[in-house]
């Protein structure tokens, strides 16, 4: 049983993680437009362990990843997906920005053309204390 803020913070991360890595695929991120047309969708693979810090963090093993655009639009939310396909967690255009922004979720450009490959750079999963 943790004894600490972290510990606990690092105990439900934890947990997220292991439910992102379950199912029968992997996690994945779905990047939508306002109007909810599936522009990317990321292939998250192995999910990391969670940190022993407040908040705990957990975050795709293998960055950058690579998608191709499958319409035209700018992204403007998403949907992070266990590998069963039900969604864990939503995010909106607040949470989403390009390299360098210091958003939880970092892509290499937010107007996408359909065909483009486009950089997942940055996928932070925080649990608070």
């Amino acid at each position: 049983m943790p004894t600490d803020v972290s510990s606990y913070a690092q105990a439900a991360m934890q947990g997220r993680a292991d439910d992102l890595n379950s199912g029968v695929g992997n996690a994945e991120i779905r990047m939508y437009d306002s109007g909810a047309t599936l522009l990317l969708t990321y292939d998250l693979g192995t999910i990391s362990s969670a940190t022993d810090a407040c908040p705990s963090v957990a975050s795709p093993a293998s960055l950058p990843i690579d998608a191709t655009a499958a319409a035209t639009g700018t992204v403007d939310n998403a949907e992070l997906r266990n590998g069963s396909g039900t969604v864990r967690r939503s995010y909106t255009s607040s949470d989403i920005g390009t390299t360098g922004s210091s958003n939880p979720i970092e892509i290499s450009s937010l107007s996408v053309t359909s065909g483009q490959a486009v950089r997942l750079t940055a996928c932070v999963f925080r649990q608070p204390c």
